[in-house]
């Protein structure tokens, strides 16, 4: 994936701004800001690219705007570099306007921290719906949108675009690699980003920070992941191949040679949860959740939920150790892949829930793990 670098220098916008304010970076959708009316609804979509969720709602906030026509007006709202959400649009059709948020602030203001999300916002300004965008039903959106409120207040003080100047374009920083059969391509991102991965034996790709991409490829918590120096913390990864424990090695080479830097390993004794199933029977089958058209793993979580399509139960492991900061293992020989739902507000209960609903048993044990330290060469 070829991302281009661009340096941008704000103008100063003068106004106020107000707590529901919508604040747009760039559209990408149309690429000028579109001309909303002041007493039309605003519908904004929170997401990403990475999200498969995200895809799927897209697909279903479609065809709620077929029932509200000229009433509501849909903006998607990424929290991603412009010149990723336009490449991303080069595979697929826009379905409502498209923009990204402006230096993160929106994504703050309303406190969104897991992807799906959503919000109505009518035209008083007033904040009169947030959730899911599945949880939004024609029903609901009809109600909502016929509802007569406050006098419709002007849309500046809905939604803000912010005027960029494009000052200086550098040059594409693809690092390209290869290693035996396998071909790599890394991009760096001062971005700030979620993490990512789409596991394909023609391309696999992965996109986040140096912590996740590693321990992913490592098969280890984040936790078990040390960066030391200054090093680029986030960007993209691909390689031609799907990831495999034959060429985990090679991968993780790669890896090194694109970051250029290496690292260490050093063994230490530490409490884990070792899964076993019990009974492989009581697994969710991989076909309730259909995120991605290529079957590869996608999810979405937040501090107390696991929503997971296509999910080993190796995968599955590795993320509950990332969401809870305790380390679970997975040793055992099965590796068909499952879908997951696992809502908890404690670690006991997400242990139960594992053991009623998916037959998986949990034993504490001391065991040794390795801990990577990566630095700069």
């Amino acid at each position: 994936m070829k991302i281009k670098s661009t340096i941008l220098f704000i103008i100063c916008f003068s106004g106020i701004v107000h707590a529901n304010t919508i604040e747009i970076g760039a559209w990408v959708y149309p690429e000028r800001p579109p001309i909303i009316k002041n007493e039309q609804f605003i519908f904004v979509d929170f997401w990403a690219t990475w999200c498969g969720p995200c895809i799927k709602a897209m697909d279903h906030l479609a065809e709620l705007k077929k029932t509200t026509g000229d009433k509501v007006v849909y903006i998607g709202l990424s929290n991603e570099p412009k010149e990723l959400v336009q490449y991303f649009f080069t595979k697929r059709d826009p379905k409502s306007y498209i923009a990204t948020d402006y230096n993160g602030v929106t994504f703050g203001k309303f406190n969104v921290t897991s992807l799906p999300y959503s919000l109505l916002i009518a035209p008083d300004g007033k904040i009169v719906w947030k959730g899911m965008p599945y949880d939004m039903s024609f029903e609901l959106m009809k109600k909502l949108s016929s509802t007569k409120g406050n006098k419709p207040i002007p849309l500046k003080n809905k939604l803000i675009t912010h005027k960029t100047e494009i000052t200086k374009k550098e040059t594409d920083k693809v690092k390209s690699f290869n290693s035996g059969h396998i071909s790599s391509n890394y991009v760096a991102s001062e971005s700030q980003m979620a993490f990512y991965k789409s596991i394909d034996c023609l391309k696999s790709e992965y996109s986040g920070s140096l912590k996740d991409i590693a321990g992913d490829i490592l098969n280890v918590p984040v936790d078990n992941i040390i960066i030391e120096n200054d090093m680029p913390f986030y960007g993209y990864f691909t390689f031609d191949t799907c990831l495999t424990d034959k060429n985990r090695n090679t991968v993780i080479d790669l890896l090194q040679v694109s970051y250029e830097m290496d690292f260490e390993t050093v063994r230490v004794e530490k409490e884990v949860y070792h899964l076993t199933i019990a009974d492989s029977s009581t697994l969710w089958s991989n076909e309730l959740y259909l995120w991605n058209v290529n079957s590869s793993p996608s999810f979405m979580s937040g501090e107390d939920f696991l929503q997971a399509d296509n999910f080993t139960t190796s995968d599955l492991s590795l993320m509950l150790s990332n969401l809870t900061g305790k380390q679970f293992v997975y040793n055992g020989n099965l590796m068909s892949t499952h879908d997951w739902n696992l809502s908890f507000s404690s670690l006991d209960e997400l242990l139960f829930i594992l053991k009623d609903e998916y037959g998986i048993q949990i034993e504490i044990k001391q065991m040794p793990v390795d801990i990577f330290t990566f630095r700069k060469l």
